[in-house]
């Protein structure tokens, strides 16, 4: 199947070759991390699913995934794990549009299993969402999305919830956005966690007058483009890990 294609995660997948030189998950063995990266329209946003399980927690799913434990993972088998996992998901995901509870729709999805360290398997997902606007939809309108995301949230790992504005949207102002000095410290190759459960975005169509987004603190304040491609990079190891195996 197709999987997202939204401009947070362009540069990801372009950079697969380069992030599979490393050796050993960026993130530890025993980590499952997880990216939301949205990508607003007029009528809502697409949404890029990125989860990703190290060694230790890839070998408690191969059993839910492999059922028959013949060591082949079949389309059918495939399917099934899916099914129950995107079920799972979508009751501990809490999305809203305006105030309003949503359920996101599962676009396209698709799942590997890869060789990581030690010659023991990783598992990655990669889904595209969408996240739709409540009717009637006025396009001239500014939205807010709102997102909380606790599965997982007692494992160690990377969770990282982002959006970028598009050619139709803007982003006016953000809460539960990361500390850009935890992105820069992991840019400069510190092994440091970044940890978003929730966050929440007002967007607002291009081009339209408005008054001014709310100033942020210097905290809370968008990271350097640098910073983030370096982000972007860290999410690429994990991509690119899960698809090392031998011979490939």
């Amino acid at each position: 199947m197709k999987v997202a294609r939204s401009s947070a995660l362009c540069l990801a997948f372009a950079a697969l070759s380069a992030g599979a030189l490393c050796a050993a998950h960026p993130f530890g063995l025993s980590s499952t991390n997880r990216l939301f990266a949205l990508e607003p329209d007029t009528t809502g946003a697409r949404v890029a699913y990125v989860l990703d399980l190290a060694e230790l927690p890839t070998t408690e799913e191969l059993a839910r995934l492999d059922r028959d434990r013949d060591g082949q993972v079949t389309a059918v088998e495939r399917e099934a794990y899916l099914d129950a996992l995107f079920e799972r998901l979508q009751g501990e995901w809490r999305w809203s549009v305006d105030g309003r509870p949503t359920r996101p729709r599962i676009v396209a999805r698709s799942l590997e299993v890869g060789t990581g360290e030690g010659n023991l398997n990783t598992l990655r997902v990669v889904a595209e969402l969408r996240i739709d606007r409540p009717l009637p939809v006025d396009s001239r309108s500014a939205f807010v999305v709102s997102v909380r995301d606790e599965s997982y949230s007692d494992r160690p790992g990377w969770r990282e919830l982002r959006v970028e504005s598009s050619s139709s949207m803007r982003v006016v102002t953000e809460s539960g956005e990361a500390d850009p000095s935890i992105l820069a410290r992991r840019a400069a190759g510190e092994r440091v966690t970044l940890r978003m459960n929730e966050a929440r975005w007002r967007l607002s169509p291009v081009g339209r007058s408005q008054s001014a987004p709310v100033a942020r603190p210097p905290s809370a304040r968008r990271a350097p483009v640098w910073a983030l491609l370096g982000v972007v990079a860290a999410i690429v190891v994990i991509i690119a890990l899960a698809r090392r195996r031998p011979g490939a």
